[in-house]
């Protein structure tokens, strides 16, 4: 279910263009030109002490956020991602000297495989570990890209994870498009539509009238006789069957004729 949700979410954001818009937007607006961060201790605990450790560790956090890319290309990306699978989680880990964020994908979260005596102790639903009664996870099972070979389990402590649109008991978000899109499938239906309807009225010169005699003057081609050729274009119909219909095609500067007496 929530794979089939996710999926929804990545097929509007990066399929669509009504969808697109709407993230970039969001992204936008809530993000601007981004966040400063800075490291100041609490109030009850400020001394000059305290001040030269919050000096050191603000430069650690500006080497973090330099290396990453946070204020450029991170912090909109886990932004995105939160809104569009519903859920975001990192992997916050040291190499050499640097510390390294690297994001998860959200399907590399999965349910393992464990033992009954593991599942009486913690409770892996969905790739996250917690104890009963519990809404604060204690791991997570991570597959990188789906393979039972690259897996392993990563402590609670080692992984920022943020969740959308659900209550703090559910153990993953909800996407931002899930709830909507059946009326997002139907304004990017109209979209096509409009684009498809303003490229045919642009391809027409002029349309002829023609007044309604019983004689013969009147041409012999009803509707876009200008057309070059038709088209055959098959659509699917409620009940699972499918229908052929043929298209005229109008080409740049086409006149259109008009059927006697309109």
């Amino acid at each position: 279910a929530h794979a089939c949700q996710r999926g929804i979410g990545r097929w509007f954001a990066y399929g669509d263009m009504v969808g697109g818009g709407i993230i970039e937007n969001l992204t936008n607006y809530t993000l601007g030109k981004g966040f400063p961060l800075k490291v100041s201790p609490k109030k009850r605990f400020k001394s000059e002490t305290t001040a030269a450790i919050a000096i050191d560790l603000q430069a650690v956090l500006e080497d973090i956020l330099a290396a990453s890319k946070f204020d450029t290309e991170l912090c909109r990306e886990l932004f995105e991602t939160e809104k569009i699978d519903g859920d975001v989680a990192c992997h916050i880990k040291a190499d050499g000297d640097e510390v390294c964020i690297e994001m998860l994908d959200g399907s590399w979260l999965s349910q393992p495989t464990i033992s009954p005596e593991e599942s009486e102790q913690l409770c892996w639903k969905y790739g996250i570990a917690t104890k009963f009664g519990s809404n604060i996870p204690e791991a997570f099972y991570v597959a990188r890209m789906g393979l039972l070979d690259a897996s392993e389990v990563l402590p609670a402590e080692d992984v920022w994870f943020s969740k959308d649109g659900v209550p703090v008991h559910v153990k993953r978000g909800m996407s931002t498009f899930y709830a909507g899109f059946a009326m997002l499938e139907r304004s990017s239906v109209l979209s096509l539509r409009m684009v498809h309807g303003a490229s045919i009225q642009a391809s027409i010169a002029y349309i002829r009238q023609w007044a309604a005699t019983n004689g013969s003057a009147t041409p012999d081609k009803v509707g876009l006789n200008a057309a070059r050729g038709t088209t055959a274009r098959t659509i699917a119909n409620k009940d699972g069957s499918t229908a052929t219909i043929r298209e005229k095609v109008l080409q740049a500067g086409s006149i259109v004729d008009a059927p006697p007496g309109m």
